[in-house]
């Protein structure tokens, strides 16, 4: 009984520090096959249209949230996503190969090294 309770503590200890882990974000961070796209400022309501290898996806800025409001693959689960707005939260399009992401900065979310191992 009392391993359950400690389980069960740190369970919902775990899902507050992840839901808590997200912050506002500054700029919204979109790539393509694993390279920068482009860098947006979140505050600018815009869309950009991305196209990568013949796929089409559009990403919307409004209002300090981002959303994928197009996409041209089967499934849709980007588009189904909704709106993101915090750091800790991202949208991507697996089968476009597109990843939206939110950060503070443009440098965090570039392929800065935090470690190297020998």
């Amino acid at each position: 009984m009392a391993l359950f309770l400690i389980l069960l503590l740190l369970g919902i200890s775990s899902v507050i520090l992840i839901s808590d882990s997200g912050r506002d974000g500054k700029q919204v961070l979109i790539k393509t096959g694993g390279e920068l796209y482009g860098t947006y400022d979140l505050n600018q309501d815009q869309t950009i249209k991305v196209v990568y290898r013949g796929h089409h996806n559009n990403i919307t800025i409004k209002n300090g949230k981002v959303s994928m409001s197009f996409s041209d693959c089967r499934n849709q689960n980007c588009v189904h996503q909704g709106k993101i707005s915090s750091t800790s939260q991202a949208i991507i399009c697996l089968p476009n190969q597109v990843i939206v992401e939110i950060v503070d900065n443009a440098k965090d979310g570039g392929d800065d090294i935090d470690v190297i191992s020998n």
